[in-house]
């Protein structure tokens, strides 16, 4: 008889018979053994079965969102839109780059929209016959709607990303542009090399909605449109001052009423108002004149002056009245101006200096040319160029650093510099200061106080006689400056010290310095060497007297005189051969040179070293070497000029011969400690 059973059942049978047969085998240690090793085998077996069955289930449920940060393209919409607008200010739309034949609309960009490909068409060659690079106002920011789907929504629905209009793009660009700004204010850019057939087009039918216009060129377009229309919205008018804007922009008579938000102007050529008064109700901040077509007569200064009482900024160039006198019976007060600039003869700046009521922390640029009839008195000049009452106003306050040049130009024509920092930073060891001259001298320094005297050619007795004011003004000015709280001195002025007849000497540097007590690093610039004449050396230098007026103190068992916290000194075509005198008593004279008053100078301050020292020079001459005896030239290099003294017992008797020296010429009753 058969019948079926199930698996189990089968298993479950045989099983029983293996365990009934197992019975009967004898039972020997081997045969146990045996059986404990089935048992584990198959308890392992039955464990990893379990498992894998456990893994296979795992499987086959759903999976949990991942833990990982968020992709770039899952970032929330204000953060893009903050992202975003960042970078549309480092990259701003229309600038210039190279394009090599891949154009714009070649890009894989997920949108529909083609204007940024129709842009490529509206180029600007730079060398089509030579190579296939051209230079084509680039997508710059605007590539962000390349991206995906995500940042193409993002970026098209916020207006305010798109309200730049450089109008450099092609006129389907600008439309497109327009649109998506939707109704918000505009800034407006107009390049040099602008789209010029939808300039006007663009700005007379935006002309209610822009807020502010950047021009390099186009100021003739500008007039006509302001003209015609109101600008309701403009807070900003910033007219270039390239060459190309010959046109003069003509200040509007109803500028008050058609242009009312107007806070910043700035023009390269301008032509006022018959009266300045309708500036008044603009309460401008910023105002910037570079020229002007005609020169306002004094009462009509007065009147813009008045007109600008919450100024913060103003720059007047070449649009001073020649006049002597105030401009106005009353100083003007200007609570809130930060930064003036002035460009004109020296009594027109006078003029205006005066007029105003300076603050004491104002920044102030003077670019102050000859008048016609020069002066020759420095306190004339002082109380004139309106010099005198800027110093009294602005020396109490703290200065960090200072520099002083004054140098030839021309024949009898010097030019006298001078430039402060209130705020603590790194000064450059070599200023170059006197690279521009005349009118080459404009728009704002980067110091807080800069002063640029050209003075004018002066003849007295049928001698050249400039030097001598500006010697003059030198003096008073040494006198003035806030020396007190210098941290930093610059000097260029060797060219000039050495034409005074009052030696610049040991002695006379003692009885200024005192006052500069904080220095802790100074810089003495000499002319750079030339190669027209290049025997000049081993002549007296003032600074080589300053050097070993800075080196007194220690020859008396005391601290030094001068600058005692000095920790750098910059020294800049010194020649290593210049001179200086010392009297050491009886008739008897001592004559060394720069590069022997320098070991002296070293071995007075104990914590100087080759490291506190720092040389250059700047002469072609000797960059090419042209000069091969290295006993005379600039300090070039400190090591070899250090060990120039090879004997030790040389350098000594040097020091002694030195010490001896001024101990005779300054002995412990003529120093001021």
């Amino acid at each position: 008889m058969f019948y079926q059973t199930d698996g189990d059942t089968i298993a479950t049978h045989w099983n029983t018979v293996f365990q009934e047969r197992l019975q009967e085998l004898p039972q020997d240690a081997e045969a146990q053994a045996l059986v404990s090793e089935l048992h584990d085998v198959t308890s392992a077996y039955t464990d990893f079965c379990a498992a894998l069955n456990a893994r296979v289930e795992n499987l086959r449920l759903p999976k949990l969102p991942s833990a990982r940060t968020a992709s770039a393209a899952a970032l929330p919409a204000d953060i893009l839109l903050l992202i975003f607008s960042i970078f549309s200010e480092q990259e701003p739309l229309g600038d210039l780059c190279e394009w090599r034949g891949i154009r714009a609309g070649d890009s894989d960009s997920d949108g529909d929209s083609s204007v940024e490909a129709a842009d490529s068409h509206h180029i600007t060659p730079s060398c089509p016959q030579w190579c296939d690079c051209w230079l084509v106002p680039g997508l710059e920011w605007t590539r962000v709607t390349h991206v995906c789907s995500h940042w193409r929504r993002v970026a098209l629905e916020n207006a305010i990303l798109w309200t730049t209009i450089p109008l450099s793009l092609c006129t389907p660009w600008l439309q497109e542009l327009l649109l998506r700004s939707r109704s918000l204010p505009l800034n407006v850019t107009i390049p040099c090399d602008a789209n010029w057939d939808a300039v006007e087009t663009i700005i007379s039918d935006c002309i209610h909605r822009i807020r502010s216009i950047t021009a390099e060129r186009g100021s003739a377009i500008i007039n006509t449109i302001l003209s015609r229309y109101p600008a309701p919205l403009l807070e900003i008018l910033d007219i270039d001052q390239s060459t190309a804007n010959v046109d003069p922009f003509t200040i509007p008579a109803d500028i008050h009423t058609t242009i009312p938000r107007l806070k910043h102007l700035s023009i390269s050529a301008v032509a006022f108002p018959p009266d300045m008064q309708y500036l008044a109700p603009l309460q401008l901040t910023h105002l910037s004149i570079l020229t002007a077509t005609v020169i306002p007569a004094t009462t009509e200064l007065c009147g813009l002056l008045q007109a600008l009482r919450r100024v913060e900024f103003l720059q007047l160039e070449n649009c001073l009245p020649a006049a002597s006198e105030d401009i106005c019976s009353q100083p003007i007060p200007f609570p809130h101006l930060e930064t003036l600039i002035l460009q004109g003869r020296a009594s027109s700046c006078g003029a205006v200096m005066r007029s105003l009521v300076i603050s004491p922390s104002m920044s102030v640029t003077l670019y102050m040319l000859p008048d016609e009839q020069p002066i020759v008195d420095s306190s004339t000049y002082m109380q004139r160029s309106g010099l005198g009452a800027l110093l009294a106003a602005v020396c109490p306050t703290v200065f960090h650093s200072l520099h002083l040049s004054c140098v030839a130009i021309r024949p009898n024509e010097w030019q006298l510099i001078v430039a402060g920092l209130r705020h603590p930073c790194h000064i450059d060891r070599y200023v170059y200061e006197d690279t521009r001259i005349e009118n080459n001298w404009t728009g704002p320094s980067y110091e807080d106080l800069k002063i640029v005297c050209m003075l004018p050619p002066i003849i007295l007795d049928g001698e050249h006689s400039s030097h001598v004011l500006a010697l003059s003004l030198f003096t008073h000015l040494m006198a003035t400056l806030p020396l007190p709280s210098l941290s930093m001195l610059s000097l260029k002025v060797d060219a000039l010290l050495v034409l005074d007849t009052n030696a610049w000497n040991c002695a006379r540097w003692l009885s200024i310095l005192p006052r500069a007590e904080k220095l802790e690093h100074i810089q003495l610039v000499a002319q750079p060497w030339q190669l027209v004449d290049p025997t000049k050396h081993a002549q007296p230098c003032p600074y080589v007297d300053l050097m070993l007026a800075l080196s007194l103190g220690p020859h008396l068992s005391q601290k030094c005189i001068l600058s005692p916290d000095l920790t750098e000194i910059s020294l800049v075509n010194i020649d290593a051969a210049a001179t200086v005198v010392v009297g050491a008593g009886a008739g008897r004279y001592l004559r060394t040179a720069a590069s022997r008053v320098l070991h002296y100078f070293l071995s007075s301050r104990r914590h100087f070293g080759k490291e506190n020292v720092y040389v250059s020079y700047t002469g072609i001459s000797w960059q090419h070497r042209y000069f091969g005896n290295t006993d005379y030239g600039p300090l070039v290099k400190m090591g070899g000029e250090i060990v120039d003294m090879k004997e030790e017992h040389d350098q000594e008797t040097v020091h002694d011969m030195i010490s001896e020296a001024v101990s005779h010429s300054f002995p412990a009753n003529a120093l001021v400690t």
